[in-house]
């Protein structure tokens, strides 16, 4: 049966709490990586941010286009007689489909990436597992909290983290045997 600690991994990329959200966006994307925990000076865990997290902010800094300001987008209901599946996928093969969000006003947007910290938009909850957990623990978890990465922590220290590719490549046959290893 596959662990966590032989999946996951151990050289975790941390932010501190103070780091803009304009340098936060360059060192995810320096090191190719979704998200990563945020620490204090002692590397005690203080939350997790991920590109979602940047993604939030930059909505939130735009205006709403004329007529969605109200947090609707309708479709015509004529076209799409059943709200089921069918209904889901029209909106993704409308040849028009509707504007959800405004031009960027630059000006904003650069200066709330420059004005917020990490502190300001990371989320406080730290979803974590042990080493010891299974893959199977570890899947049921990532889909329960609805999660693309969880930590690992031993005895309240951070270890390792893990995401839901490391479950595919484990899944896939890409994690040594014990035999092997």
């Amino acid at each position: 049966m596959v662990k966590v600690k032989e999946i996951m991994s151990t050289d975790v990329a941390t932010v501190p709490p103070d780091m803009s959200v304009r340098e936060l966006a360059r060192f995810l994307d320096e090191r190719g990586i979704g998200g990563a925990p945020v620490c204090d000076v002692s590397g005690k865990v203080l939350g997790v941010v991920t590109v979602s997290d940047l993604v939030r902010l930059a909505a939130e800094q735009q205006d709403p286009p004329d007529g969605l300001g109200e947090g609707t987008v309708e479709y015509p209901p004529e076209e799409v007689e059943d709200e089921g599946e069918e209904a889901s996928w029209y909106y993704f093969m409308a040849g028009e489909a509707p504007e959800l969000y405004g031009r960027v006003t630059t000006g904003a947007l650069e200066e709330a990436f420059d004005q917020f910290t990490v502190r300001d938009i990371m989320t406080r909850a730290v979803f974590s597992v042990r080493p010891e957990s299974t893959l199977e623990q570890l899947a049921r978890f990532l889909l329960r909290a609805r999660i693309h990465r969880a930590l690992v922590m031993d005895r309240g220290k951070l270890v390792g983290i893990v995401t839901t590719f490391d479950v595919l490549r484990a899944v896939a046959g890409e994690v040594p045997s014990p035999a092997t290893a």
